[in-house]
C-alpha cells in the first residue's frame, strides 16, 4: 500500500491561501490529485493533515480530504483483490470511476442483456453476448464519455482489420447502438454517437443465383416466345426465373423439348 499524504502547495495566491494535495508514489510515478480546496498557513495542520478549527467550513473541507483518502484506498484494494498491477495512467482510470461512482458501458450493457433474457431468444441473446465480448476485448473499460463518433469509427477498423465483413460489422454495430440507446434513455449519454454514422452494409446475393443463368439470359434457347417464357413445375419455387434444380422435364435446361400447353409460364424478367 503506497504512503499518502496530504499537502499543502508552497506557492500561495494573493489571498494568501494555497491548494491542498494528495501525494503519493505508484512505481515510481509521484502522483498529485488536487483536492479542489485551499486554505491558509495557520489554517493548515501539516502534522495531522488536516485543517484546523471546529468551524463548519473546517469541518467541510476534512471531510473532502476524508472522501479523497478513502477513495484512493478503494482503487488500491481493489486492484489488489483482482491482482493487478497498478500504474499512473490505471490509477487515474479507476480513480475516476470511484470520484464519479458511476458504470462503464460494459457493465451497463452486461447488466441490460441479463435484464433482457426473458424476451430475447436463446440464440439471440448469444450473439449479443459475444458481440460485447468483442466489445469488451478491445477495450475493457469504455467510459459513457468514450462514446463518440471517432471512437466509433476506429472499432469500426478494428474489425476491419481483424477480419470482419462489411455485414458481420454492420450487424455487430447495430447491436452494440441498441445498448447505446438504451444508455442515453437511463440519462447516462447525453449524446448517441450513431446520429452521425451511418452503418454501411454490403448488398446480399442469393445463393441460388449461382446455380443456373438467368432465363431472361437464356433467351436464346426460347425462339418464337419474345414475350412469355416459359418454365415448368421444378422451376415454381423460383419465382425470378433461375432454375435451382435438376429435372429432364425442365424446359431451361432442355430447350429442345416441345411446348407443352398445361405447363405455366412466367414473364419475361
Amino acid at each position: 500500500m503506497a504512503i499518502i499524504t496530504i499537502k499543502r502547495r508552497n506557492r500561495e495566491r494573493k489571498d494568501g491561501k494555497a491548494a491542498l494535495y494528495a501525494v503519493f508514489c505508484i512505481q515510481g510515478d509521484k502522483i498529485r490529485l488536487p483536492l479542489g480546496i485551499a486554505v491558509t498557513q495557520d489554517e493548515w495542520d501539516e502534522k495531522t493533515g488536516t485543517v484546523k478549527g471546529h468551524s463548519s467550513l473546517a469541518k467541510d473541507y476534512n471531510l473532502v480530504i476524508g472522501d479523497t483518502l478513502a477513495r484512493i484506498n478503494t482503487v488500491f484494494v481493489k486492484a489488489r483483490l483482482a491482482d493487478e498491477t497498478l500504474t499512473k495512467k490505471r490509477f487515474h482510470e479507476l480513480y475516476k470511476r470511484a470520484k464519479n461512482g458511476s458504470q462503464t458501458f460494459n457493465e451497463f450493457a452486461q447488466a441490460h442483456l441479463r435484464s433482457l433474457y426473458k424476451v430475447l431468444s436463446f440464440n439471440t441473446a448469444k450473439q449479443h453476448k459475444s458481440i460485447l465480448k468483442k466489445l469488451g476485448e478491445y477495450q475493457p473499460e469504455i467510459e459513457f464519455s468514450d462514446l463518440t463518433l471517432t471512437f466509433i469509427r476506429s472499432y469500426e477498423a478494428h474489425m476491419r482489420k481483424i477480419g470482419n465483413n462489411d455485414n458481420t460489422i454492420a450487424k455487430n454495430l447495430k447491436i452494440i447502438k441498441t445498448y447505446i440507446l438504451a444508455a442515453k434513455r437511463a440519462g447516462l449519454l447525453a449524446n448517441n454517437p450513431f446520429d452521425d454514422y451511418r452503418i454501411k452494409r454490403a448488398r446480399s446475393i442469393p445463393s441460388s443465383l449461382s446455380l443456373c443463368k438467368p432465363a431472361a439470359r437464356s433467351s436464346r434457347l426460347f425462339t418464337g416466345r419474345p414475350k412469355r417464357l416459359p418454365t415448368c413445375r421444378c422451376c415454381l419455387p423460383c419465382s425470378t426465373g433461375y432454375c435451382g434444380m435438376r429435372s429432364p422435364h425442365c424446359w431451361h435446361q432442355n430447350p429442345h423439348l416441345p411446348d407443352h400447353p398445361t405447363m405455366p409460364s412466367l414473364p419475361r424478367q
